[in-house]
């Protein structure tokens, strides 16, 4: 073929070649991605409660029990249902007076068993980014159990700070900035502040995991990339909406009575999981077509 007719064949092919965002949407819908959403997404229900438990028992070690009714009464107020409420103060409380006196052997088995029942939705995160990416991970069974485990006490932590921030904002705040003796004025730039404060920290634990969950070979070089950006403003866009949908336009309370709450769980979770596994094949498309202009 002449070579003013290649030339013309690839920038024709340059100028209608789809964007690395529908690549990946179109990657994601031919090569399992949504499958292996559904996947992550039972993980996720499964790891729910262990994280949370982790979360709130580390809430109550620093004597932080009114922080927790906070976050219940938020919850109840949402539609959390009354069991889970309860199941809630009683860790909270527990917890903190186990932090009045010594820590027992009981709380740090609990701990630990509920961080290792957690740690399957971090190893999964880790399998599907590496199928997203075609790669196998070569690190031996102790090495990954050991990096899923300090990741997902490390992301936890920072999923609990991202809350902290949310609920400092009403008197928590104002008692801490009186005591520090710059109340007044503050408490509002807080009350602005404390928003993109608690977003930083949840992306800095989907950064966190995008990086060390998966095999070395499907890392990312940067830490918060393009894909983690727009998997942060999926989850913020997608709680939002969906909180909409169910508060005021469905019925699903009318069509699986008692089941109406797991099954909204699963389907919010497995939205989440779609846009994490977005996230991360938007970024494996933008390498390679990064790849094929060089």
């Amino acid at each position: 073929m002449p070579r003013p007719v290649e030339a013309i064949s690839a920038r024709w092919r340059t100028s209608v070649a789809p964007s690395a965002g529908w690549r990946a949407v179109r990657a994601m819908t031919t090569d399992g991605g949504t499958d292996r959403a559904a996947g992550l997404s039972y993980y996720a229900t499964l790891a729910l409660f262990p994280a949370l438990f982790v979360g709130i028992t580390l809430l109550g070690l620093i004597g932080q029990e009114r922080l927790v009714n906070d976050i219940v009464h938020f919850a109840e107020q949402r539609g959390a249902d009354t069991a889970t409420a309860q199941v809630i103060g009683t860790i909270a409380t527990a917890a903190t007076q186990a932090s009045s006196g010594a820590l027992t052997m009981a709380l740090v088995i609990s701990l630990l068993l509920g961080l290792n029942a957690a740690s399957g939705l971090w190893g999964a995160a880790g399998r599907a980014i590496d199928a997203t990416h075609g790669v196998a991970d070569e690190r031996s069974f102790i090495r990954r159990r050991l990096t899923t485990w300090a990741l997902t006490l490390a992301t936890v932590i920072l999923f609990l700070a991202a809350v902290v921030m949310v609920f400092l904002g009403g008197g928590w705040a104002g008692e801490l900035f009186r005591a520090l003796g710059i109340g007044g004025t503050f408490d509002g730039i807080w009350g602005v502040l404390r928003w993109p404060l608690a977003v930083g920290f949840a992306l800095a634990a989907l950064a966190l995991t995008r990086r060390h969950a998966p095999a070395p070979a499907a890392r990312q070089r940067s830490a918060v990339t393009i894909g983690t950006l727009i998997t942060t403003g999926l989850w913020l866009a997608l709680t939002f909406g969906f909180a909409v949908y169910v508060s005021g336009f469905s019925h699903y309370g009318a069509l699986y009575g008692v089941f109406s709450t797991i099954i909204l769980l699963l389907l919010w979770l497995y939205l989440l999981s779609l846009a994490f596994l977005y996230g991360a094949e938007l970024d494996l498309q933008r390498k390679r077509g990064c790849g094929a202009d060089a």
